[in-house]
């Protein structure tokens, strides 16, 4: 699915193809893995679903310890100050999910502070975002539920649509767009 290649609608991944965010490779003899049964040491790590960022960031001081470097990577990032901080390769961080899913986040090491996943490159690989005020989940497009929301999406009619706020994917950032009336700002 990198570097331009398409997967066949519906298809599912090779039991051992990197999925980008997540893989669904969590099986060991037909059983989910749980991160009880893949480690005695337990640590739960906390990712920022960025929707402002283009790139995935894994922090350099996690190399070692959290991250397996898997490659080179030459990203430059832009801090929210300006700052232009450059990667220093490929990591690789792999983990389970609350459900006892294998996952794997891959992104540039860089001098961050925390992991920022770039939802851009997330929803890239196959996922839906379904965000609410509570929180939300990563659902896989080709899963009952992603097809069934598509379905709920798609065939909507326009009056419902009328109540939707689009969201557009413009160079790795989701916005959404309002025009004011009549040409002036009013702030309140």
């Amino acid at each position: 699915l990198e570097n331009g290649e398409s997967a066949e609608a519906g298809a599912e991944p090779a039991p051992d193809a990197d999925v980008g965010l997540f893989d669904d490779v969590g099986a060991i003899d037909g059983k989910v893995c749980t991160p009880a049964a893949a480690s005695a040491v337990e640590e739960w790590v906390r990712f920022n679903l960025d929707t402002g960022a283009a790139q995935t960031a894994v922090p350099k001081g996690w190399v070692n310890d959290k991250v397996t470097v898997t490659g080179s990577s030459e990203v430059i990032f832009k801090t929210a100050s300006g700052e232009l901080v450059p990667s220093e390769g490929t990591g690789t961080f792999v983990g389970f999910g609350e459900s006892g899913m294998r996952c794997r986040v891959r992104g540039a090491i860089a001098d961050v502070h925390k992991p920022l996943v770039s939802a851009h490159k997330c929803l890239g690989f196959g996922r839906i975002a379904v965000l609410d005020e509570n929180g939300g989940q990563l659902v896989p497009v080709s899963s009952k539920a992603g097809r069934a929301i598509q379905g709920i999406i798609n065939p909507a009619t326009a009056a419902e649509a009328k109540t939707w706020l689009p969201v557009y994917k413009e160079r790795g950032v989701y916005n959404f767009y309002l025009k004011t009336k009549g040409g002036k700002q009013h702030v309140a």
